[in-house]
């Protein structure tokens, strides 16, 4: 991802606020990314695939007349489909039904662009590593997990992949900025055996940068013991007791609950948790810690309640 590629989707934005406003919206924002992504792909030893995806361009342009808002997608960035694109999504707002409680945040709640902190979302160094590089690292993965164990008898492959995008937003109050994120992923998936009984098992690790990425040894050996420690499982009868939870399916728990208070679910009556607040939803012993917004408000806790 270059400068250059930032400033264009800036100014394409840029260029999208003004149409909506000249088409009659009263209010607008629009989201625009751009990213390029490799995967590679090994099994048994060999590479499989070693595919470099066409740069991926996704729109999201919101507009509004008044209380009447509708909402758009396109892959298209050249200019003329942008202003015909726009003037269909006024057009789409002015006949939609009015709803109260849309809209932007006032200017005074948007963020200075040019204060946006450093969060450590991107690494040029992702984009620049080599496909052999890409599929060495496949291949160690897939190796140590068919090496660590004489019970690990096939594999389903190892992988690697990366991506690099810049996402630029604005709005008709007054606010456009960008940011660059990076993301590259490693992983392995085998196949263990005793007897007539097979389990498989994976694992892979995420990072932003090449530096934080976990070995390829160390995920793939993670690997081969999620897919030894199937084996022989069985079936326990129902009953009440306690259990533990894997981090990643943990974090899945979570997911959900946080899906579940997403605003648009609310609003639209699609939630558990429509019409509870104040009442308890989880066990007291469950804690959620909000992440304060800014760093000089403290954080909110709920014990099993929604809030």
């Amino acid at each position: 991802m270059t400068t250059t590629s930032e400033r264009k989707l800036t100014n394409l934005a840029k260029f999208i606020l003004r149409e909506a406003k000249r088409a009659g919206a009263t209010d607008c924002d629009v989201q625009m990314r751009v990213a390029d992504s490799v995967d590679t792909s090994v099994r048994m030893g060999e590479v499989e695939a070693l595919e470099t995806a066409v740069q991926s361009r996704t729109l999201v342009l919101r507009t509004f007349v008044g209380q009447n808002h509708a909402k758009v997608t396109s892959t298209n960035f050249g200019r003329p489909s942008l202003k015909q694109l726009v003037d269909d999504t006024v057009a789409m707002a002015r006949a939609s039904e009015p709803d109260p409680d849309a809209g932007l945040p006032n200017a005074e709640h948007l963020a200075s662009a040019n204060l946006l902190p450093d969060l450590g979302l991107f690494d040029a160094s992702v984009s620049t590593v080599v496909p052999e590089r890409k599929i060495e690292l496949a291949l160690a993965a897939e190796a140590a997990a068919r090496a660590f164990d004489r019970r690990i008898t096939n594999s389903e492959g190892g992988g690697f992949s990366d991506t690099s995008a810049i996402t630029v937003y604005g709005s008709s109050r007054g606010f456009i900025g960008s940011v660059a994120g990076s993301m590259c992923t490693l992983q392995a998936s085998v196949i263990a055996s005793a007897g007539d009984e097979m389990q498989s098992g994976a694992w892979w690790h995420q990072s932003r940068s090449m530096l934080g990425l976990e070995s390829p040894e160390s995920i793939g050996q993670e690997a081969a013991r999620r897919a030894l420690r199937s084996l022989g499982a069985r079936k326990v009868a129902s009953q009440v007791c306690p259990v533990v939870f894997d981090p990643r399916m943990a974090a899945d728990l979570i997911q959900k609950l946080a899906g579940a208070a997403y605003g648009q679910s609310i609003f639209r009556n699609s939630s558990f948790l429509v019409g509870k607040v104040g009442e308890m939803v989880a066990n007291p012993n469950v804690t959620i810690i909000e992440v304060a917004a800014e760093a000089s408000r403290p954080a909110r806790r709920g014990r099993g309640r929604s809030r």
